[in-house]
């Protein structure tokens, strides 16, 4: 007979605590030029096209104004069959692990210069309130 092995699956969270319903989520669309995005990338929504792109704090085309966090891994560009835009939920309520947002390269306070967003100082928690 076959030897069972367990394996421990973690999947790519940023979120720390709190409900389900702490954290509200928007479907969107992300631009197929979008390469590989993991779990927890801020986005921002280019107003031309009402799509979502990776939050630049530099741009001046809709992406400087940061939305939310992905909540789903996408590759828009690399699609089976050629770049299409593809469906994604982004998190745009909820607390945050501030460390797990920095070392994806992001940084807080461009993040939490969003209306009404803050970081706890001290308790390692990015806050986008609903």
């Amino acid at each position: 007979m076959a030897e069972i092995t367990t394996v421990t699956y973690t999947p790519d969270e940023i979120r720390i605590f709190g409900e389900d319903n702490d954290y509200k989520a928007l479907p969107c669309t992300i631009d197929s030029s979008v390469t590989a995005k993991s779990v927890g990338t801020p986005m921002g929504k280019v107003t031309a096209t009402g799509k979502y792109k990776p939050f630049d704090k530099d741009a001046s085309d809709g992406t400087e104004a940061f939305v939310g966090f992905l909540a789903n891994t996408v590759n828009p560009a690399g699609e089976p069959g050629g770049a299409r835009d593809v469906g994604a939920i982004l998190w745009i309520t909820g607390y945050f692990d501030l460390a797990k947002v920095t070392a994806l390269g992001w940084n807080a306070e461009a993040l939490a210069s969003r209306t009404g967003a803050w970081v706890v100082p001290g308790n390692n928690i990015l806050v986008l309130p609903g």
